[in-house]
């Protein structure tokens, strides 16, 4: 069962979404700025999106309801 919602908002005014089963802890941690120089990965069953640190304006993490 999926715990958090990601969403990275580009500075295109795009942005890419994805589900995740780890907690809104652990990618809280994951998503620091040291982390995300060179880049961000984002992976799910379906997709693998490789986003450059200059492309992105910012990361939302939502924990998901009932969770």
């Amino acid at each position: 069962m999926n715990k958090s919602r990601i969403t990275v908002y580009l500075k295109s005014g795009n942005n890419c979404q994805i589900f995740s089963k780890r907690t809104i802890e652990v990618l809280q941690e994951d998503f620091t700025v040291e982390k995300m120089k060179q880049g961000v990965t984002l992976t799910d069953d379906k997709s693998h999106t490789i986003i450059p640190f200059e492309s992105i304006d910012f990361i939302f993490i939502k924990k998901l309801e009932g969770e």
